[in-house]
């Protein structure tokens, strides 16, 4: 048989100088062992945690989540038993608040001259926020997102600031939807379709890294170009209010003379129509006039000759004032002889 091993000098020493903690302890044991016992109870009671109505409750068991399946991983409202800390924590998560962040990032700071005039503001591109639009003018806003959570397993493990994960995704898609609208329009009625899809386009950025984070609604609370240029900004403006409404004028006289030069040129054409009508009339009951003279004249060309020729006397002759009657003359010639004729007065 082996010879026990000795203890060496310094094991030794350490036991006796430890030995009287020992037996210290030893007969606390002995004496105390009720509020031990008490104390050891109210330890395992302190795991106990009230869930509210509108919490849900996670355990995380030395930073990991108890339970394999969704349902055995979140605890609905009432009482949750779990051991007490550093083992468990229970980390409650409100699903039904919804939570408002304010977004300033990009709201300006006016920065004043030495003086402290108003018109020495400018505007500090370090200190003020700010985006530009897509006919590159620069907009100012100030915005209001609302969420909730939807995912609490998600939200507890993928993040742990969900304010500036929030802000950080509603801010570049701010600016990215900015840059692709003029800034009338981003200053009109369409700033809340702008929103909308601010709203939509923050929201696939969430779930793309898995915030657990529902974005309800991107309100634009304040919006305005910087301060510096806010005087040229009115002119502008004003002066592209002056030309719609100059154009609106336009297209309101247009309006109501429009109509009054088509009906004018109704008129206009039904007159020529029937101008030509009448023209028409008349030049076919000549031709058809002429036609038949031309096919008398084929049968009896010296009576027709005589009929115009009396036809014509008579026609001049209806429209002289006075007549007289010349005798012939001897031989029947007329040496340089001249009838005149003078119309009625």
């Amino acid at each position: 048989m082996m010879a026990p091993l000795e203890r060496s000098p310094g094991v030794n020493e350490a036991r006796r100088m430890a030995q009287p903690a020992i037996d210290f302890l030893g007969a606390m044991v002995r004496r105390a062992h009720w509020p031990i016992g008490v104390l050891f109870a109210a330890y395992l009671v302190s795991g106990v945690t009230a869930v509210k109505a509108d919490e849900v409750a996670i355990v995380m068991r030395f930073g990991r989540i108890v339970g394999d399946s969704p349902g055995d991983r979140i605890h609905g409202p009432g009482l949750l038993w779990a051991l007490p800390r550093p083992i468990d924590e229970v980390v409650r998560v409100q699903v039904e608040k919804v939570h408002e962040v304010e977004i300033t990032d990009l709201w300006g700071v006016e920065t004043l001259d030495t003086a402290g005039a108003a018109a020495g503001r400018t505007m500090s591109p370090v200190e003020g926020g700010y985006c530009l639009t897509g006919d590159r003018n620069i907009l100012q806003l100030s915005l209001l997102a609302r969420y909730r959570v939807q995912d609490p397993v998600a939200f507890v493990l993928q993040q742990h600031a969900p304010h500036t994960l929030l802000k950080d995704a509603v801010q570049t898609e701010v600016v990215r939807a900015a840059g692709r609208q003029p800034i009338d329009d981003v200053m009109s009625e369409e700033r809340n379709l702008l929103g909308q899809t601010v709203r939509n386009a923050a929201q696939a950025r969430l779930d793309m890294v898995g915030s657990g984070l529902e974005l309800i609604a991107v309100e634009i609370v304040d919006f305005g170009v910087p301060a510096a240029v806010n005087p040229a900004f009115l002119e502008v403006s004003t002066a592209f209010i002056e030309a719609r409404q100059i154009v609106l004028e336009a297209l309101r006289y247009r309006a109501g003379e429009l109509p009054k030069a088509e009906s004018e040129r109704d008129q206009m054409l039904a007159s020529a129509k029937i101008y030509a009508a009448d023209l028409l009339a008349d030049a076919r009951g000549d031709a058809t006039a002429f036609e038949a003279l031309a096919f008398e004249y084929q049968r009896s060309p010296r009576v027709i000759l005589e009929r115009l020729f009396f036809e014509g006397i008579e026609r001049v002759f209806a429209n002289a004032g006075q007549r007289r009657f010349v005798q012939p003359p001897v031989g029947q010639r007329y040496e340089d002889f001249r009838i005149t004729i003078s119309p009625p007065r």
